[in-house]
């Protein structure tokens, strides 16, 4: 037999534990069927709502109801700063409603779903209409 052959393939005793090191090395890097998600520790919101007038404007002292998956009523007060965020790592079906005094009252449902790790926050604009 050629010298050279040889030389180009391994003795059998090393094939053997070389692909079980190559099996290895393969499913670290995410090649098998119990892939590894590393999850982040933050609460990321269900929803984050914007309450806003007819010229877009985020309006101060709205209040703002709601239920998940007709759950107990929930409600807090919106600022005119940033969103409402309404429920923490919390998924299903939102059920909200915005009112404030000199405002018809809006409502909207939001579905809000998860993946592995979080839910997946849903962004929200509603519009509340001078009353009278």
């Amino acid at each position: 037999m050629n010298d050279d052959a040889d030389d180009l393939h391994p003795p059998r005793r090393f094939r053997g534990p070389a692909m079980l090191m190559l099996a290895l090395a393969l499913a670290a890097c995410g090649g098998g069927e119990d892939d590894t998600v590393v999850c982040t520790t933050e609460a990321r919101p269900a929803v984050e709502l914007r309450v806003v007038d007819a010229a877009d404007v985020l309006l101060p002292g709205v209040s703002v109801s709601y239920q998940v998956d007709g759950g107990a009523l929930q409600s807090l007060v919106c600022d005119a700063v940033l969103p409402c965020v309404l429920g923490y790592e919390t998924a299903g079906t939102y059920a909200i409603t915005a009112s404030k005094a000199g405002y018809v009252s809006a409502s909207t449902t939001v579905a809000v779903g998860r993946d592995v790790c979080h839910v997946i926050t849903e962004r929200r604009t509603l519009a509340l209409q001078r009353a009278g």
